[in-house]
């Protein structure tokens, strides 16, 4: 038999089960009681008498118009919110759409939800998502790269009931994600989720932005993209940035045999991963042989670099660059490589 709520059978005031759940575990009419007399909990004198002061339509444009919700006014007032909206509506002074008060009510703290059972006392207050909406508007370094980290990690969902627009990003290590945060001025949540199927442990940020979403379709990025990956198009100056993002997230430098220093890129895109040959060998890199490989029922493709390549490859990718703008693993490991590369004798030491 189907509960009449998630997590209550019947309404925890007056028991019932025929009107419908409101919120907190109370029925329609209980939920609008509670909120009534909640609301005019703070008010110290008699309801219906006059008040000391006369509330002028200056002062309250003023006090609404600086942040301050219809019960802040109220409680500075001594008086009720209803008291409050019916001076509103006398004065004519526009109010905040439900959207713009909930929006507001998040950034000022006041929105918290339940963990669990309402009766343990745990709560989370809702914290405002933001995002810097003109990060993909302009070509740069930084930009570069964390479109070659999402090409690579990310995914743009499907719109479905719950969001329209979201972008996923997941890595098995956190230190990726957090980099990309900082540069996009995000305070989205890294997730984690335990290991499971051949995906392994997960860290997940999922960002729900229409202008994020649009310009990163603007950028060649679709939906399951992993079969379809076309290589963007990207002024030259930034092309290195855009191919360490993308290494950093389906790139690998080892030593092959254990003292072979090897560096490899797959990909799920023949298309994508000959144009991301050719334009390293537009940068000084010899060319490249696009292998295939079946491990699943889609093929994959990769290419190999080995020995003194990989140190050709690492001045490349990231030569001048921040940390801000790398994988620390991987850049110490290219790093421990190219240290031990010795140019007169060609030959690696201490590798």
């Amino acid at each position: 038999m189907r509960r009449w709520a998630k997590l209550h059978d019947c309404c925890k005031t007056c028991g019932t089960q025929q009107t419908r759940h409101a919120g907190k575990g109370l029925c329609v009419s209980c939920y609008s009681a509670a909120t009534e007399k909640r609301q005019k909990s703070h008010v110290t004198r008699r309801i219906g008498t006059p008040l000391p002061d006369p509330i002028t339509k200056e002062d309250m444009e003023q006090r609404y118009h600086s942040g301050q919700s219809l019960n802040d006014i109220a409680k500075h007032y001594n008086c009720t919110r209803q008291y409050i909206y019916k001076l509103m509506t006398y004065y004519g002074i526009g109010r905040r759409t439900n959207k713009e008060a909930r929006i507001l009510a998040i950034q000022q703290g006041k929105v918290s939800y339940a963990l669990g059972d309402s009766s343990s006392g745990s709560s989370i207050v809702l914290q405002r998502r933001v995002i810097d909406e003109s990060f993909f508007k302009t070509w740069t370094p930084e930009m570069a790269w964390v479109l070659g980290v999402i090409y690579t990690d990310g995914c743009l969902g499907k719109p479905n009931r719950i969001s329209k627009y979201h972008l996923r990003i997941d890595q098995k290590e956190p230190e990726l994600l957090e980099k990309v945060l900082v540069h996009l001025k995000s305070n989205a949540k890294i997730s984690f989720s335990p290991r499971r199927g051949i995906a392994g442990a997960l860290y997940t940020i999922r960002i729900n932005n229409s202008e994020i979403y649009t310009d990163l379709q603007r950028l060649g990025l679709t939906p399951a993209k992993s079969l379809t990956l076309q290589f963007p198009s990207i002024p030259s100056p930034y092309v290195r940035h855009f191919i360490r993002g993308c290494w950093d997230g389906d790139g690998s430098i080892y030593l092959e045999r254990g003292h072979i220093p090897s560096a490899s890129y797959v990909s799920g895109s023949k298309d994508f991963i000959e144009r991301f040959v050719g334009h390293l060998v537009h940068l000084g890199l010899q060319d490249r042989t696009v292998y295939n490989t079946v491990r699943s029922k889609n093929p994959s493709y990769y290419i190999r670099y080995t020995r003194p390549q990989c140190v050709e490859l690492f001045h490349v990718l990231y030569d001048g660059v921040d940390a801000s703008m790398y994988l620390s693993r991987k850049h110490d490991c290219f790093k421990r490589i190219c240290d031990g590369w010795d140019p007169v004798t060609r030959a690696f030491t201490n590798v």
